[in-house]
């Protein structure tokens, strides 16, 4: 039929992964039905100082840790709660990387990223609800993640699978360690070209070295700009750039490949990983030697030249 009017029922899907259901109270806790919200806020705002208002945009979270049989702390959220019955969703991840560095920061107070789903095996999810340091409330369950039935692949091959995107998620890692100098580096360039230039006085005669360091300082900003080319498209960026040749996406390439199946990489994918693990270690030691080599003699050419935040009011 084109139109089923009422005549079809829809809901969202139960939610994949383990369901976790547990019992919280306390008047600190919001409370779900509204009438009864409303009585506890007015409530709490005549028991505090009326001009307090930092409490009332803080919404209480608990956090969600999982363990796996090692011991290794392999997952952690955080999730709000609220009195009485809730329930929260493990979805049998792990955690993964955080993200490059953007124009604007990430939003990580809840967790990282979700990562690759784990192997079969056992597991330990511990729940805690912290009021404050010394009187936070932990609750501990162990459970199984037990293999699908109906797949095809058996548990060497999930396995395989498995190492080979926690090695590419250690690639990612140090990719996103790489970005995160280089724009913290520009940043601090960014910071000593203003106070150059500050040096510059208007119709005055400019003074060779600071000429020379102005110019240095703008040389440095093109090769982190061009070394931060080599891991990523730059944001900000305008129009449509090939970037396949860049860090980030040949990880991300090899990614596809072998997260495409459960099964163990295929000789495909493993060319796909060599190539972004190539690139990466090269421009990763690209890196390195500009930190070491141009950088540090940029810094110290500041340094000599007693150029810093508080350079000016200390001479005065």
């Amino acid at each position: 039929t084109r139109f089923t009017g009422s005549g079809e029922f829809r809901a969202e899907n139960e939610p994949y992964g383990t369901m976790i259901t547990f019992m919280a109270s306390g008047n600190d806790l919001p409370h779900p039905d509204e009438a009864l919200e409303r009585q506890r806020k007015s409530k709490q705002r005549a028991a505090n100082d009326p001009t307090d208002t930092d409490h009332e945009d803080k919404e209480p979270k608990g956090e969600m840790t999982i363990r796996d049989a090692g011991g290794e702390l392999i997952r952690t959220q955080r999730f709000p709660v609220h009195q009485g019955i809730n329930r929260i969703v493990w979805d049998m991840r792990r955690d993964g990387v955080r993200p490059m560095p953007g124009p604007e920061p990430a939003e990580l107070e809840d967790g990282l990223p979700a990562g690759p789903e784990v192997l079969p095996g056992d597991y330990e999810v511990t729940l805690s609800l912290a009021a404050g340091a010394d009187d936070a409330v932990t609750s501990s369950h162990s459970l199984s993640v037990l293999a699908d039935p109906r797949s095809l692949f058996d548990a060497n091959a999930y396995a395989a699978n498995y190492q080979a995107r926690l090695e590419l998620m250690k690639m990612q890692e140090k990719a996103v360690s790489a970005v995160e100098r280089i724009v913290h580096a520009q940043s601090g360039v960014n910071t000593a070209l203003a106070l150059v230039n500050q040096q510059l006085k208007p119709g005055a005669e400019p003074d060779e070295a600071v000429k020379a360091l102005k110019e240095s300082a703008e040389g440095i900003q093109k090769s982190l700009a061009e070394l931060e080319k080599r891991f990523r498209t730059p944001p900000r960026t305008r129009g449509i750039v090939y970037d396949d040749d860049k860090v980030a996406n040949r990880i991300g390439m090899a990614m596809y490949y072998v997260g495409s199946t459960r099964d163990a990489p295929t000789p495909t994918a493993q060319v796909y990983v060599e190539q972004a693990r190539q690139d990466l270690e090269t421009a990763t030691a690209a890196v390195d030697l500009f930190m070491a080599d141009e950088l540090e003699a940029f810094r110290q050419a500041l340094k000599d030249a007693g150029i810093g935040l508080f350079a000016s009011s200390i001479g005065n």
